[in-house]
């Protein structure tokens, strides 16, 4: 095998071995979302990066760890202390661009069928978006350094996307005011059926 065969396939075990670990940063903040320990999120964004941010649906933007912290400890007293609180999401179908260097990476996820329940207040409700998210590779580990969750629409589990705007609590990702954003929401404009709907991120222009 000549030397540039090797390097070429060096480069491309590299970039699997690079992809798997994304896939791995983002599992494991899919499953802790999903648990009291939503607070312990804060540990897979970039600790030594400028310019880490967290966005979701309506909520405004967090920046830096103490935003990303603040975020995710009103999710996990979600979990802790309201009786019938859930909320669980998913993430496929990943869409991965590189930088030129390797140390960068942009994905977009699908997340169908996250469900948000508040039991104690009989809501139920199916949740539908996309992820949009920025990956850097800090310290030989990749982690979160901007993720924005986009909002398709959050309905009823008894009903369809039609009725978005049925659905109280659930329908909002606002934390509660003593976790204030840093910034107010940059994008929410969830599905509608009386309008021409661009559903951001937009697909990708190349593979």
């Amino acid at each position: 095998m000549s030397d540039r065969s090797l390097a070429d396939l060096e480069q491309r075990m590299t970039r699997l071995e690079d992809i798997h670990a994304i896939k791995q940063v983002q599992a494991a903040y899919m499953q802790l979302i999903a648990s009291p320990r939503a607070d312990e999120i804060a540990n897979l964004f970039a600790q030594n990066t400028p310019g880490v941010t967290v966005e979701a649906g309506d909520s405004g933007v967090f920046e830096g760890i103490p935003g990303v912290k603040r975020m995710f400890d009103g999710v996990a007293e979600g979990h802790r202390s309201v009786v019938g609180f859930y909320v669980e999401h998913t993430a496929i179908d990943p869409f991965f661009t590189f930088s030129e260097d390797g140390n960068e990476a942009h994905v977009t996820w699908l997340s169908p069928a996250g469900i948000e329940l508040v039991g104690s207040l009989g809501v139920a409700g199916w949740g539908w978006g996309k992820y949009d998210v920025d990956y850097v590779r800090e310290d030989g580990k990749w982690r979160i350094l901007h993720l924005h969750w986009y909002q398709t629409f959050e309905t009823p589990m008894d009903k369809g996307p039609l009725h978005h705007s049925e659905l109280p609590v659930c329908g909002t990702f606002r934390v509660p005011p003593i976790y204030p954003p840093d910034k107010p929401t940059t994008h929410f404009m969830p599905y509608s059926p009386f309008k021409m709907n661009v559903m951001l991120p937009e697909p990708p222009e190349h593979y």
